[in-house]
């Protein structure tokens, strides 16, 4: 016990002399989880303290030093300045038990996949939000992010080298027949709120770190504590999964990192001798999901963001363990395919209009495609243009195009879907309102082109070069 609340206190102080993890700035909408830090700037100071406060041994012993040639030294995975790591609490004590690094898990023997099930943060994303899934990064940034947006994820370090014991172990953990809980149950798995007072990052609102803005976390019970690999852990949920993240969610690229694919076949080894039930599944998401996610970042939209990832994982996944992969869903090529594809046939399951909670893959696409095609190029019309007068009228045709086009795919569903349900024989509901507000919207974009027709000396210079509007 004193070595536990001892390991916990040299966390603590780590965390104190690193600094609270930042994401990027094209990220920094986004609130990061209160146990992401990085390492200290002077290294070799922040050393220096915790030895006078906690001596040679204990330093070791908690994994955060090494004994060297050179003497005492930060692991290497401190010793670089601003490294990032995540600190784990425990879920009964809310005290710091372990710190996932780049190189794995300090203080704890296990990989960061065992250790983080006795995490507070994370048992209650597994049972709060995608309940289930816990999805394996490659790097400590990949982690911190999805963390951030309230994804159950740890890192794939030291899981290539898992046995069949460890992975019977995980079967206890993730198999889909696994015990339910009850209220009654002693052993069941259950979220408390924030880390301890003394816990690194207690002073931070449980809604604003690391959380979805309005969530709240509650005390529901004790929980039971997980184990290292080869015993048999207490974690008890109906249905619990592997997702091998096989992209880079905090740089937003394609591509199956080295260590995902070496995991995966791995597993597919294990699976191919020993019938594995452990329910395996790798998100390899496509260049249109990056697409997605990037429009969705330049306006800050933190729920967006996090609906656009569970859309990605669900049209862009396959079973790790039989390593079939759907067809990904391509974009659009222009913003009239984007059109097609929400007003044209067949789409009125697939491409219904969303509320700013649940966008659509089509939706998102038209939406950037309306900038890239429509509002942009008169921009750019309007920077060139010799006239002020001409420019801001411009200005202001490209402000009106964006409301004009989005009313009319809104006012385009809502009229294929009460003729789909009404039939074309006069039943169906017309929105009256909605088509009046259109074709003033309409009359106002004619009158605004044609006073700008009539700023240019010649009608060849008065040419609006943007092809939809034309």
């Amino acid at each position: 016990m004193y070595a536990k609340t001892c390991r916990a206190e040299i966390f603590q102080n780590l965390c104190a002399l690193g600094s609270p993890y930042q994401f990027p700035p094209t990220l920094a909408f986004i609130a990061p989880e209160t146990g992401a830090y990085r390492s200290p700037a002077d290294p070799q100071q922040a050393l220096e303290a915790l030895l006078q406060k906690f001596g040679k041994s204990a330093l070791v012993e908690a994994g955060v030093a090494a004994r060297g040639d050179e003497g005492l030294q930060f692991t290497p995975a401190l010793a670089a300045p601003h490294s990032p790591f995540v600190a784990l609490y425990d879920n009964n004590d809310g005290r710091a038990y372990a710190l996932v690094t780049s190189a794995g898990c300090l203080g704890h023997d296990s990989p960061p996949l065992f250790a983080g099930l006795q995490d507070r943060p994370t048992v209650f994303q597994l049972t709060n939000f995608e309940a289930g899934n816990f999805f394996v990064c490659e790097s400590v940034a990949d982690m911190i992010l999805l963390r951030s947006l309230g994804f159950a994820a740890t890192t794939a370090a030291g899981l290539t080298e898992l046995k069949l014991k460890d992975i019977r172990a995980l079967r206890g953990c993730f198999d889909i027949c696994a015990p339910t809980m009850d209220e009654d149950n002693d052993n069941a798995l259950a979220a408390t709120a924030e880390p301890a007072a003394d816990a690194p990052g207690s002073d931070a609102p449980a809604a604003d770190r690391g959380r979805m803005a309005g969530e709240e976390l509650q005390s529901q019970g004790p929980a039971a504590e997980a184990t290292g690999p080869g015993e048999e852990p207490e974690f008890a949920l109906e249905e619990l999964a592997l997702v091998l993240v096989a992209w880079s969610p905090s740089q937003l690229e394609t591509g199956m990192p080295p260590c995902i694919a070496a995991l995966e076949e791995h597993l597919r080894r294990l699976h191919k001798h020993f019938e594995l039930t452990l329910k395996v599944t790798t998100w390899l998401a496509s260049e249109a999901d990056i697409a997605q996610m990037k429009f969705i970042i330049t306006s800050q939209a933190v729920r967006w963001l996090q609906k656009s990832m569970l859309a990605s994982l669900e049209h862009s996944h396959y079973k790790s363990l039989d390593g079939q992969m759907p067809q990904a869903p391509t974009p659009p090529r222009d913003y009239a395919e984007a059109v097609a594809r929400l007003l044209g046939p067949g789409s009125e399951d697939k491409a219904v209009i969303p509320a700013p909670s649940n966008p659509h893959a089509d939706w998102l696409w038209a939406q950037e495609l309306l900038e890239r095609d429509v509002v942009r190029p008169l921009i750019a019309q309007a920077l060139r243009a010799p006239d002020r007068i001409e420019g801001t009228l411009t200005l202001g045709l490209a402000a009106l195009s964006r409301v004009f086009h989005t009313q009319g795919l809104l006012l385009g569903k809502k009229l294929s879907k009460a003729v789909a349900a009404k039939g074309v024989d006069g039943q169906a509901e017309v929105p009256l309102d909605g088509v009046k507000q259109f074709i003033a919207l309409a009359g106002r974009l004619q009158s605004m082109a044609a006073e700008i027709d009539r700023q240019h000396e010649s009608a060849t210079a008065g040419v609006i070069e943007c092809p939809v509007i034309s």
